[in-house]
């Protein structure tokens, strides 16, 4: 198991997270198709919108004050510009990190602050892993 990676594409800065995610809440892809009747009266007419965004949601221990700068910096890099994330299993996506929910935890551990954050990361594209391999369009 590999540790999950933040890539600055512009200028190659890694980040290493210390510690992979807890958590990975159910990715939905999901297509919009809307079905209405015809005046006509031959059918129904199907109408397909777009797919809806592939978002990953992770939720992270992050034990001291490092890992949260690091974190909160990428966030805002990522304000301005796409960066790459890289998972676990070597699977790597572009996005941008769109949500950061922070919980504060009022017991330290081994003596460091910790927080629980939950994360979410919108792809813009599949990189390398099934997704990529398949075709998928995020």
């Amino acid at each position: 198991m590999s540790q999950v990676t933040f890539t600055d594409p512009r200028v190659g800065t890694v980040y290493t997270w210390a510690a992979n995610p807890t958590t990975e809440n159910a990715v939905n892809k999901n297509r919009q198709i809307e079905r209405t009747s015809t005046t006509g009266n031959v059918g129904a007419v199907k109408q397909q919108g777009d797919d809806e965004p592939y978002i990953l949601d992770w939720g992270l221990n992050v034990f001291g004050t490092a890992q949260e700068v690091a974190l909160w910096q990428w966030y805002m890099l990522s304000r301005t510009q796409t960066i790459y994330l890289t998972d676990w299993q070597g699977e790597k996506y572009e996005g941008q990190i769109i949500t950061v929910t922070r919980t504060r935890m009022a017991a330290p551990a081994n003596g460091q602050p910790w927080s629980v954050y939950q994360i979410q990361f919108e792809v813009y594209k599949f990189l390398s892993g099934v997704l990529a391999t398949a075709g998928v369009i995020p």
